[in-house]
C-alpha cells in the first residue's frame, strides 16, 4: 500500500489516465471550452489538488466530496452541484 491506501496497481492506472486527461486539456483548447469538470472523490485534499491542475487547464472546476462506491453519496453529488444535470 501506499499513501493513498490504495492498490499500486489501481494507483498506477489512475495516474495514467488523469495524466492523459491533463494532457489533453493542455495540448488542444478546443477541446477545454465550454467544459466544466466535476472532480467527486472522498478525499478533501488530493480533490482539491486536482481541481487546481484542471483549472491551470483553462477549465472551470469544482470538487464535491463523494463516496463513489456509495450510491446515496454519488445521487447528492448529482443533485447538489452547478455542473451536473
Amino acid at each position: 500500500m501506499n499513501k493513498f491506501n490504495v492498490d499500486p496497481q489501481e494507483l498506477d492506472e489512475f495516474l495514467k489516465i488523469f495524466a492523459k486527461t491533463t494532457k489533453t486539456f493542455k495540448q488542444q483548447p478546443d477541446a477545454k471550452e465550454g467544459v466544466n469538470i466535476v472532480v467527486a472523490a472522498r478525499r478533501s485534499k488530493e480533490g482539491q489538488e486536482t481541481v487546481h491542475i484542471v483549472k491551470e487547464t483553462g477549465s472551470d472546476c469544482i470538487f464535491v466530496k463523494t463516496d463513489v462506491a456509495k450510491e446515496p453519496s454519488v445521487v447528492a453529488c448529482r443533485e447538489n452541484n452547478r455542473f451536473i444535470s
